[in-house]
């Protein structure tokens, strides 16, 4: 963040846009120079072109909320883009948002924008669900693939002791998504193993756009029961 948005947001959240005069700025900023200021111009544009935005929905849809917040998700949707990072204009916009029309909506709508914006802030192209049972038997059939990608090895007896532990034909997978600027959730890269995290695993799910199964023979057998002894 740029060291001018957090003044122009308070700005633009507390006035109308054809009420932001010179004088105005200079009382926000303390100097009556604040156009010299780094990337000010840029900041400045960001900020103008949102809330002129958000007043030509609420002039609109002045009766209808829900209409109001579809449009602004609409609209901020195309600003996020299909980068990694988030864009400048979409962050602006989305605090604008939260700062000023948001702030009106009833629960409802504000609900349903927040479960959108959720998705749109954390979406992932893919979710890769996979095992790590029998991961050394899943490993050694992909022997060549796993040894040109990581430099793992069955053969070698110290890289065994890794390639029991972790699928790495799911590594692989997700490694040649993401050189394509394809991202995703991957549990190796966020979570720990376990049936215990099903909870974070649905909330990924929630935001991804694919789902990609690695199938297995491990996958198809049901996990077999630790012996309990008696005493």
């Amino acid at each position: 963040m740029t060291p001018v948005r957090p003044t122009l947001l308070k700005v633009f959240s507390e006035y109308s846009s054809e009420n932001i005069t010179k004088e105005l700025l200079t009382r926000a900023f303390g100097d009556e120079n604040y156009e010299l200021l780094p990337q000010f111009g840029i900041e400045y544009n960001y900020a103008t072109r949102a809330k002129q935005i958000i007043e030509r929905y609420e002039k609109g849809f002045p009766d209808s909320y829900k209409n109001q917040a579809l449009q602004c998700l609409n609209w901020i949707i195309q600003l996020r883009g299909d980068d990694r990072d988030k864009p400048d204009a979409y962050l602006v916009a989305r605090a604008l948002i939260l700062k000023t029309i948001h702030l009106k909506w009833p629960q409802p709508d504000r609900l349903l924008f927040d479960v959108k914006l959720s998705v749109i802030e954390n979406w992932a192209d893919f979710f890769i669900s996979y095992t790590r049972r029998n991961a050394l038997e899943t490993n050694n059939f992909h022997d060549e693939l796993i040894k040109y990608h990581f430099g793992l090895s069955s053969e070698r007896d110290a890289d065994q002791e890794i390639l029991k532990v972790e699928n790495y034909v799911a590594r692989v997978l997700a490694k040649y998504l993401e050189q394509h600027n394809i991202h995703g959730f991957v549990d190796f890269n966020k979570l720990q193993c376990g049936d215990d995290i099903a909870d974070k695993i649905l909330t990924n799910c929630r935001a991804t756009i694919a789902f990609i199964q690695l199938v297995e023979s491990a996958t198809l057998q049901e996990p077999r029961l630790l012996a309990i002894s008696s005493g």
